[in-house]
């Protein structure tokens, strides 16, 4: 196993090399792991790109305003024939 310090900036060869050194069900998981963090990447940019939509914002704390004045609601056995 690879002991290091962990550090801000890790290159692609130090985390080549540490993979290489486990054994494959091992390097399995950590793949496994890695392409988790990949999309949690991912879902992350996207979540920020939403969060970062101003009008966006602001429409979702219009829609809990009405919401909580029963603005624009109606019952659900209305809408069910």
């Amino acid at each position: 196993m690879v002991k290091q310090k962990l550090s801000a900036k890790v290159d692609r060869k130090t985390i080549i090399h540490a993979v290489d050194q486990l054994s494959p069900d091992r390097a399995r998981i950590a793949v496994d792991f890695l392409e988790f963090l990949h999309q949690k990447d991912a879902e992350w940019d996207a979540t920020t790109e939403l969060l970062s939509d101003k009008k966006l914002m602001s429409d979702i704390a219009t829609a809990r305003r009405d919401v909580a004045k029963g603005i624009g609601l109606s019952s659900w056995r209305k809408t069910s024939a």
